[in-house]
């Protein structure tokens, strides 16, 4: 049985044709449009339908590089704890061999940092001051090392 409603077949084929045709002539207008007037239309393409989508892309591009930032910090962290851990065991080590060997624990290095000034005067050529003293914990006679020995 025919179909109660006229064939537009031929009309929906015409319709068919005419986005395509539209995007195809705004291409060729946009092709042959000086560069300043590109630029301008990109700009704006850009603040206002594609603001959207750079957003999106800039997070998740930031997202990313917040993981890789991450997933290297956990490595740094892992690693630093394992040296820990491993030097928790080395000074136990050390406490029970000094305990052994009758060892004292090792004092302190006793070095103070000082400037060593010449008086400036004939005859004080082998002498110098140090900017400290008893207050710091430096007395006489106590021995001076310098750059040059």
């Amino acid at each position: 049985m025919p179909p109660f409603e006229p064939d537009r077949s031929s009309t929906r084929e015409r319709r068919e044709w005419v986005p395509p045709l539209v995007v195809l002539s705004v291409a060729a207008v946009l092709l042959v449009l000086p560069l300043p007037v590109k630029q301008q239309i990109s700009a704006v393409l850009r603040g206002s339908i594609m603001a959207p989508f750079l957003q999106t892309q800039e997070a998740l591009l930031n997202i990313h590089v917040r993981s890789d930032e991450t997933a290297e910090l956990q490595v740094r962290l892992d690693s630093t704890v394992a040296v820990l851990l491993s030097q928790g065991a080395l000074r136990e080590e050390n406490v029970r061999l000094r305990e052994l060997l009758g060892l004292e624990q090792r004092p302190g290095t006793g070095l103070l940092a000082a400037s060593a000034m010449r008086p400036g005067t004939l005859g004080s050529e082998s002498m110098f001051l140090l900017d400290v003293g008893t207050a710091h914990g430096v007395s006489v006679n106590d021995p001076v090392v310098v750059a040059d020995g």
